[in-house]
């Protein structure tokens, strides 16, 4: 016998858990150049006060994916410094979409005046391609 659930699988927070344990190996991956400077033993996750981004959005609530501080490595350009690495996991088309990463990227350096590498993982159907900027 077969069982069938109704429920839904929270996929945004399936990929939440899976970039934050596999976040290494994600940025080796994908963006190798920023991986080589990373000085591995300084990673850390960054919470941010959710009330900041449900009061600047117009009372919508939202949260971000994934921040995470890491220093530069010994040796590397800029050897020490902290700099903030957000993804953001995007499981729909949405035409307001680089807005809010926009608004993301103000308020992240806002709050921590650190420099931000911002990237975000698509995985809808929609087959054409997405923004890669936002102009005001």
């Amino acid at each position: 016998m077969t069982s069938t659930s109704n429920e839904a699988i929270d996929h945004d927070q399936i990929f939440k858990t899976l970039l934050k344990t596999f976040f290494l190996e994600f940025v080796e991956l994908f963006f190798p150049d920023i991986a080589q400077h990373i000085d591995t033993n300084s990673l850390e996750p960054i919470s941010l006060n959710q009330q900041l981004f449900t009061t600047i959005f117009d009372g919508d609530k939202f949260e971000t994916d994934l921040i995470m501080q890491v220093k530069f490595l010994e040796g590397a350009p800029h050897e020490g410094a902290k700099f903030l690495i957000h993804i953001e996991h995007q499981s729909t088309s949405q035409a307001d979409f680089p807005k809010r990463m926009f608004n993301y990227y103000s308020l992240l350096f806002s709050n921590q005046s650190l420099p931000i590498y911002p990237i975000v993982l698509f995985s809808h159907d929609n087959k054409k391609p997405e923004p890669d900027h936002y102009t005001i």
